[in-house]
């Protein structure tokens, strides 16, 4: 089926994508609401004119082949990018950003609320959705316009990636604690360390292999919880240079490169020149400018 066909045919896919989804003739037509019997010609049509089967027809109802499976998984993939489309229309005709969704980390929080900031500021119709996730979200299927990224640069062909700077961390003690003591001999229960089910991080990996687990006595799944505790002096551990307050601190050791992180923008390739993402890239350009992005701008 060519591309002129396969326009020609999107009612037909449509059904039969819902068909393959639910299982049945009759939920597919309720869903689309639509009669039975349309159901039923749209995928006899389908079948047709690829000239393959899509489903096993049974009693209890049809189970999608691997072709309709396929089938289902593309169709989904186009509605969303069709509906992203007529998105983007309907803010170019009404003459403003419309919305946007962007997604992070909770370590990175801080920093996208800046960028949240900045564009309220020049933009107050814009509507902001945003998704707090360690999950790596499809781009390509709509799940979000943009992601802000921390660790090895992604290497999807399909998305645009800009660099937006390092995350140096160290490892800091409170100055309370004196200084006659090392990483060998670290007292008890001072150090805050990651639970298990924590996002992986080079650093906290580092710490684990290193640190004694006598000496850990704090643990979390938030890397910004871990952090707190080790900038307001309850705990040592690692913290971003940026956040840490040298009347209050000390670093326990020399840096290792592998601690450090980058952080990344990132955007699927038929998004970036979008009207919303244009402008996102132009307002964190304009913070790089005036080094003001940073985790402490977020802190209150």
């Amino acid at each position: 089926m060519n591309s002129a066909s396969a326009i020609s045919h999107w009612n037909e896919i449509r059904t039969a994508a819902s068909v393959a989804k639910l299982g049945t003739v009759s939920a597919a037509s309720s869903q689309l609401n639509v009669h039975r019997a349309t159901i039923t010609r749209h995928i006899d049509s389908l079948e047709t004119s690829l000239g393959v089967r899509l489903f096993l027809r049974h009693r209890s109802g049809y189970t999608a082949t691997k072709i309709g499976q396929e089938l289902l998984r593309i169709a989904e993939t186009t509605s969303m990018q069709v509906e992203r489309v007529k998105r983007m229309v309907e803010s170019e005709i009404a003459g403003h950003l419309g919305t946007i969704t962007i997604s992070t980390v909770e370590t990175l929080s801080p920093l996208l609320l800046q960028l949240i900031g900045d564009l309220k500021a020049n933009h107050s119709g814009l509507s902001i959705s945003i998704i707090l996730t360690d999950e790596i979200l499809k781009l390509e299927k709509g799940e979000a316009d943009a992601v802000l990224r921390i660790g090895p640069k992604p290497t999807d062909p399909d998305n645009v990636v800009i660099f937006v700077r390092k995350l140096e961390v160290g490892f800091f003690a409170p100055l309370s604690m004196g200084s006659d003591w090392g990483i060998e001999d670290l007292p008890d229960g001072c150090v805050a360390g990651a639970s298990d089910n924590a996002p992986s991080v080079p650093y906290l990996n580092w710490l684990e292999k290193n640190i004694p687990s006598k000496s850990i006595g704090m643990r979390s799944s938030s890397i910004p919880v871990l952090w707190d505790l080790v900038r307001t002096g309850k705990a040592v551990g690692f913290l971003p240079r940026e956040l840490a307050d040298p009347a209050l601190l000390t670093e326990v050791c020399a840096t290792q490169d592998s601690w450090q992180e980058d952080i990344w923008f990132v955007t699927h390739v038929d998004m970036h020149r979008s009207t919303q993402i244009q402008e996102v890239v132009r307002l964190l350009k304009s913070r790089l400018r005036e080094n003001g992005f940073t985790l402490g701008s977020g802190l209150r």
